[in-house]
């Protein structure tokens, strides 16, 4: 059982972000660090940013990490000049880490006071691997254990130990650029017999919108990667049956037609990957994807 401090490194990865949802982001950053911080709860914060964006959409980068860092957290900024992806950026950032926790959190989202005092709070049981925050106004309508909490984590707002996050080597970034990664990860995290608690105490103002039509809005890369990497991850959790039952039913529909040529080319050059051979000890598919849901938009 943990009781001392934690020091924690949070994380996110950007793309074209405007700067004002990042400060946004980092406002709220700071209040709920200067609350952990007095309640002892951890000792040290940093909050690392990776620009994954054609050029760097900080003009000095330096001054504004500098201004924008204070008592309670010290804020880093990198450009990549490269688009590594939402996993393979987040490890990248991880490279070196020292922290104990590390807190993987969107661009995109502005943080509750209490969020890192009660995410970080969880890992003073060594069992648990990742603590996963609620979204909000839409919550994540998977389902997890009311009494354990267990669920599988969303990349939108997790921490995880950063020991564990290296004995599993991170996101698989050769698979997932982004979307389905965080599943992966989870399912990872269960197989080293740690466990994944869902927090919804612990919240994140998450920027989704309702289109005309009431749903939820889907962008480009969502619509694109999501379809690619729910395909990868039943291959790689050993059910190449409904890998290839959602390939064929995205060839039925012209809107994935790009989806379906890249599918065709990893075939092609096997890039896919090898079955898991124990997977269905924690793999769960569903007929919604890879929880029970609560509802479905």
């Amino acid at each position: 059982m943990r009781s001392d401090p934690l020091t924690l490194q949070m994380q996110s990865v950007v793309y074209q972000n405007p700067i004002e949802n990042i400060e946004k982001l980092v406002l709220s950053l700071k209040q709920s660090a200067a609350l952990a911080l007095h309640d002892g709860v951890v000792s040290h914060i940093t909050y690392k940013i990776g620009d994954c964006s054609p050029s760097p959409i900080i003009e000095d980068p330096q001054l504004w990490a500098t201004q924008n860092s204070d008592d309670a957290i010290s804020i880093e900024y990198q450009y990549f000049d490269h688009n590594y992806g939402h996993g393979g950026g987040q490890n990248e950032l991880a490279k070196n880490a020292s922290a104990q926790i590390l807190g993987i959190i969107n661009p995109d989202v502005v943080a509750s006071p209490h969020l890192i005092e009660i995410l970080c709070q969880e890992f003073h049981d060594e069992q648990v691997g990742i603590a996963e925050a609620a979204q909000i106004p839409f919550e994540h309508p998977k389902s997890y254990d009311i009494e354990t909490r267990e669920t599988f984590a969303s990349g939108c707002c997790l921490f995880i130990d950063r020991e564990l996050f290296n004995e599993i080597d991170g996101f698989d970034d050769e698979y997932f650029f982004m979307y389905c990664d965080d599943v992966d990860l989870s399912w990872r995290v269960r197989r080293a017999h740690k466990k994944i608690v869902f927090c919804p105490d612990a919240c994140v103002y998450h920027d989704h919108r309702l289109g005309t039509d009431s749903a939820l809005e889907v962008g480009a890369a969502e619509f694109y990667y999501s379809a690619i990497g729910a395909v990868m991850l039943a291959y790689k959790w050993n059910r190449r049956d409904l890998a290839e039952r959602n390939t064929a039913q995205l060839r039925a529909d012209p809107s994935y037609n790009e989806v379906v040529a890249e599918l065709d080319e990893r075939i092609r050059e096997n890039r896919i990957p090898d079955p898991i051979s124990d997977a269905s000890r924690v793999a769960l598919f569903t007929t919604h994807g890879f929880a029970h849901y609560r509802w479905t938009h």
